[in-house]
């Protein structure tokens, strides 16, 4: 009896041990999980590629019409040979906007980027909160094996003590079954626990952007810090931060942008040209020279403006679909100004709701469980309770110890939920 109870004593600080040391031997920390996203996630790198798109978009919105070469020949003979033409133009031409077309297209592009740039830090903040989310559910999985873990260990000695009195006609047979009975049900959990725990690391690679099989421990362990802002202070302070707020904020001034674009359509175009020419049949006419004589030094200025005549098509739809889109920006600017304020008052009441639970488990729960195991090794001390009843306590410690993981594991996770509440309530 003394051995198995030392044995007790010794798996049960070995279960705190491995409680709290889980994290301790691991290679990579919360924060470096988060800058590893920030360089290998797709949807990161997605981001980062469609600002770089936009800034080109500014090049090009910004370009100037390309200068044209012509040459033409006029007076030619029926075969078309030019050599006996009568005329030769060649010069340039260089089409001109009207002044405030390019700046008011470079307005609309430069905007845009505006918007991928705080779409990028959007992206950022989502990924990094779902990399918060991944790596405490792998947290909480861990926490999990090693619980069940210690059971395995328990039990397993249980079972040969028991197979030991039985074999010396000390216990019946029916101990050596319940105690086969229970390590197998354990083994089971502990099973399930270790494929949960390899999936919760395949998710958090995933969003690190690795292979879902590349080996990873985790360095941090977490615990309870009480949170103290009220919800006035939260939704102050975060709405001010929000970046689905900027963005759609954007999203009006692009509206905005694109409607003075689509009205300068309406005003014409120009183009300027030099040629020069070289013409026959030029006086004086002589009797040497009676069809004229052939001048090549002459100089030719062409100024062409186009004419907006059908305004009523193109023009017209652009500025109508501008207008469409502004419209469209308003009403999703105060759309997301409300769903901001909400999404963030319920993440605060996550919070809080999470944080209850943490304190209860801290401030009761965990202290009458650890009594309970005091207790309980006591009376078995005085062969009181037999090493089954014992066990269940213990098992019962531990499963509260799990679920006190548990709450810790919903208030991290409220709280990165937190951060991002309303980000997500704009779809760009």
């Amino acid at each position: 009896m003394s051995l198995f109870l030392r044995s007790c004593v010794a798996a049960l600080f070995l279960f705190l041990f491995l409680i709290e040391n889980s994290g301790a031997q691991g290679k990579m920390s919360l924060q470096q999980a988060i800058d590893l996203a920030m360089t290998n996630n797709p949807q990161v790198l997605t981001a980062q590629k469609e600002v770089e798109a936009a800034r080109a978009r500014i090049l090009q919105a910004e370009a100037i019409p390309n200068l044209e070469f012509g040459i033409n020949w006029d007076e030619t003979s029926s075969n078309f040979n030019v050599t006996k033409a009568g005329e030769r133009n060649i010069g340039l031409v260089q089409p001109l906007e009207f002044p405030g077309k390019r700046g008011a297209r470079s307005r609309v592009a430069k905007i845009d980027v505006q918007f991928f740039e705080e779409n990028l830090r959007r992206t950022r903040l989502l990924i990094s909160a779902e990399v918060k989310r991944a790596y405490y559910q792998a947290w909480l999985s861990q926490k999990t094996v090693a619980n069940f873990e210690a059971i395995a260990d328990l039990l397993q000695q249980f079972r040969e003590t028991a197979t030991a009195r039985y074999q010396a006609q000390k216990v019946t047979f029916l101990e050596v079954l319940r105690a086969k009975t229970e390590l197998a049900k354990i083994n089971n959990e502990l099973i399930a626990a270790r494929r949960e725990a390899q999936n919760a690391l395949a998710e958090l690679n995933r969003l690190l952007g690795r292979a879902g099989s590349t080996p990873l421990a985790l360095a941090d362990d977490f615990s309870y810090q009480p949170f103290t802002k009220t919800v006035e202070m939260v939704v102050n302070e975060m709405r001010q931060l929000s970046v689905s707020r900027r963005l759609s904020e954007t999203l009006v001034e692009r509206g905005r942008a694109q409607m003075r674009l689509a009205q300068k359509s309406y005003l014409p175009d120009f183009a300027v040209g030099l040629f020069h020419q070289k013409r026959d049949g030029q006086p004086p006419f002589t009797a040497d020279n009676p069809l004229g004589v052939t001048e090549s030094g002459l100089w030719g200025i062409d100024i062409g403006v186009s004419i907006p005549l059908w305004f009523w098509k193109g023009p017209r739809g652009q500025a109508e679909e501008a207008r469409a889109f502004i419209d469209l920006a308003q009403i999703q600017r105060e759309s997301v100004d409300r769903n901001i304020t909400t999404a963030i008052e319920n993440a605060h009441r996550s919070v809080k709701a999470a944080e209850e639970q943490v304190r209860l488990f801290e401030e009761t729960l965990l202290r009458d469980v650890e009594d309970e195991l005091r207790s309980g090794v006591s009376h078995y001390q005085t062969d009181q309770i037999d090493a089954l009843n014992l066990i269940d306590i213990y098992r019962t410690y531990t499963a509260t110890q799990a679920e006190y993981y548990r709450a810790l594991y919903n208030y991290h996770v409220a709280l990165a939920d937190l951060e991002v509440a309303g980000e997500t309530a704009l779809q760009p």
